[in-house]
């Protein structure tokens, strides 16, 4: 096999990373082939691998240096006050390197019908406590109007159904706050799920 073809292959395995990441990893092993030069080219394929085994490996590396990336610029942002993230461009490169992991079909299947169970679980449970909070706002505005046309009537029922209608609303706000982290937190459990299972996977190939 020639550095050429070895590099077709490659960008096979490659061709679904985000257009930037693509471009710097052929761009890295095309360079890598260069600089060896062509006596070395087998001894370089060697040294690589099969081209699944060299984009599992970068894949890995690529998913290790974008949690790092993306944890310090949660940290950045916190000391900043910025909302910028790469969250999705992480999730999507874990699911990527699930893909690319040298472990067996049966194995891969089974844990990824087991993340999607787990993922529709968490996504159905999410969905209901933004809806369950939808309703909250829409009850506890509903309360506030009749605590305020309540008023001439009894201030002390103006009190209370006023209060419960802020209570409802402040506990409808506190569920939605809920609903985005639960929504990062698994996010991120799915990726480090994904990391620890193509770990173990190269470590056993």
């Amino acid at each position: 096999m020639t550095s050429q073809e070895y590099l077709n292959q490659l960008q096979k395995y490659l061709k679904k990373l985000p257009q930037s990441d693509y471009e710097d990893a052929m761009e890295y092993f095309t360079e890598y082939f260069a600089d060896a030069g062509p006596e070395n080219e087998q001894a370089v394929i060697e040294e690589l691998g099969t081209p699944k085994i060299a984009a599992a490996e970068l894949m890995m590396n690529l998913l290790d240096k974008k949690m790092d990336e993306h944890t310090a610029m949660e940290q950045e942002e916190k000391r900043n006050e910025k909302k910028k993230t790469t969250g999705a461009s992480v999730i999507w490169i874990a699911v990527l390197t699930l893909f690319a992991a040298p472990i067996g079909a049966p194995v891969l299947i089974s844990v990824i019908i087991v993340l999607l169970c787990v993922a529709l679980c968490v996504a159905l449970f999410d969905m209901s406590i933004f809806l369950a909070a939808a309703v909250g706002v829409a009850g506890g505005i509903k309360l506030l109007l009749r605590g305020i046309l309540a008023v001439t009537v009894s201030f002390g029922g103006f009190s209370l159904i006023t209060g419960m209608g802020i209570l409802l609303i402040g506990i409808s706000i506190l569920c939605i706050v809920f609903g985005v982290y639960l929504a990062k937190w698994m996010g991120w459990l799915f990726v480090l799920c994904a990391r620890r299972i193509t770990r173990k996977g190269g470590r056993r190939s």
